[in-house]
């Protein structure tokens, strides 16, 4: 009986130290090594020398025998070797590869894990125009050509050379009806859909009128795609007081002011007729 319980005794402490070994041993067994680069960015753009970007792989694995390098094709970053560096990203999408390297202190041997992120620099944000016009008014009414020069401001975020075009130029009053003499084409030299910042106005409005006012409207484009309009107003008055008020005899039924195309407008096609510049 005393053989058998002594027996009994020594299997369950062989059993005891196998568990215990085999625990051990999966305690020791090492864990994987984990790159991690974040998720993928979307950000709107900063500046057109680039946009600074700070990324996270602070899920990557950690420890004394661990190094990180951070890596993207023409992006420098402050520190390519931490968890979270900063770099300038250029407009568009860029892929970045974050490199997990694990190195054994005993054999040198390497373990590498990599991860990679997308960060997207997008541009939705128009230019802003600013556009003045000397002269602004015409006077007297004489029915002579004068050269009118537009000076703009074209800014963006992104772009530092937005394309600017000279989208209409019109009248709120017809080329030649009642009251403002026998003339024609009082719009001249203005080449629509380029970058043209001075053209020809004639000083006449309808003398039943309340005055005459030219419009030109101006695009300004950014390499997105994005865009934005401003305009400049020339005006031709009735006289040099207060003018013809509605309701005092106006009956001219002018269209409003940027809206040529419609009836009663008349509009500048750049037809080159009249002086140069």
């Amino acid at each position: 009986m005393l053989k058998l319980a002594t027996r009994t005794l020594a299997c369950a402490l062989v059993a005891s130290l196998a568990l215990f070994h085999a625990g051990a041993a999966r305690a020791q067994a090492p864990a994987p090594l984990v790159a991690n680069a974040g998720e993928d960015i979307l950000v709107e753009c900063a500046s057109s020398s680039g946009t600074p970007i700070t990324l996270n792989g602070t899920l990557s694995s950690v420890g004394t025998d661990i190094t990180y390098l951070w890596t993207a094709p023409g992006v420098a970053f402050d520190d390519p070797t931490i968890l979270t560096p900063t770099g300038d990203f250029p407009l568009g999408t860029t892929t970045v590869t974050l490199t997990v390297t694990q190195t054994d202190m005993v054999t040198q041997a390497q373990t590498i894990a990599m991860d990679t992120v997308d960060v997207t620099v997008q541009d939705t944000t128009p230019p802003v125009i600013l556009a003045e016009a000397s002269p602004t008014s015409l006077w007297p009414p004489n029915h002579k050509l004068h050269k009118i020069t537009v000076g703009l401001s074209v800014t963006d975020t992104c772009d530092p050379d937005p394309v600017v075009t000279l989208d209409s130029i019109t009248s709120n009053e017809p080329d030649n009806s009642i009251g403002d003499g026998n003339t024609v084409g009082d719009i001249q030299d203005a080449d629509v859909g380029t970058d043209d910042r001075m053209f020809l106005l004639r000083a006449e409005r309808q003398g039943p009128c309340t005055g005459r006012v030219y419009t030109a409207i101006y695009d300004a484009t950014d390499a997105s795609g994005n865009s934005s309009l401003g305009s400049v107003q020339i005006s031709v008055p009735h006289d040099q007081g207060q003018g013809k008020k509605k309701g005092q005899g106006n009956a001219c039924g002018n269209t409003p002011p940027g809206t040529g195309g419609t009836p009663g407008g008349s509009t500048g096609n750049g037809n080159g007729h009249g002086p140069k510049k």
